[in-house]
């Protein structure tokens, strides 16, 4: 009959499951977290996020995903009379960009004042492990929820324009069309 080690702190398969688990994680972690690091960059604390929201940009990537093709509502009016829009296009599009704002405004205070919360805690030195996880749980959602709504405007726009259009925006861009 053979014998079993037992598991060691410092060693062992479960510690090693462990550690591979928590690399594993904190990969993810840092990768859902990129978009959030450069966005902050640009703006200034919640207040920032919110005239981002209310602007309906994207947050982060949003310039890479217009230069796919897929570009937003806003810029696509501001560039309408090079596009030769319809009258059609132009009621339509700008249809897409009112419920887009109008959803991301239903949720932008709650976005604001949980990055505002978060941010108070560290700042005040009351940061807490179960608050700042519920935190960080809630703006995750709101993000995830702000973010769907710019990208199903986006891609409603893939319908309004023609391949011709959407070939010029790229160009006006500085995309290859």
């Amino acid at each position: 009959m053979s014998q079993r080690k037992p598991v060691t702190p410092r060693g062992g398969m479960m510690m090693t499951a462990l550690r591979n688990h928590a690399a594993a994680l904190a990969a993810c972690l840092l990768l859902t977290a990129a978009p959030v690091f450069a966005a902050d960059e640009s703006e200034a604390g919640p207040q920032g996020r919110l005239a981002t929201i209310l602007a309906g940009e994207e947050f982060g990537d949003g310039a890479a995903i217009d230069a796919m093709g897929y570009p937003s509502p806003e810029t696509v009016l501001r560039v309408a009379e090079h596009l030769g829009l319809s009258d059609g296009q132009r009621a339509a599009i700008t249809r897409i960009r009112d419920v887009m704002l109008e959803e991301s405004r239903t949720l932008a205070p709650d976005y604001v004042r949980a990055e505002t919360e978060l941010e108070t805690l560290f700042a005040t030195g009351r940061a807490g492990k179960a608050r700042v996880r519920a935190l960080v749980f809630e703006i995750a959602e709101l993000r995830k929820q702000l973010r769907f709504i710019n990208l199903d405007a986006r891609l409603k726009m893939r319908l309004e324009l023609t391949r011709d259009q959407l070939a010029v925006y790229r160009k006006l861009r500085g995309g290859q069309s």
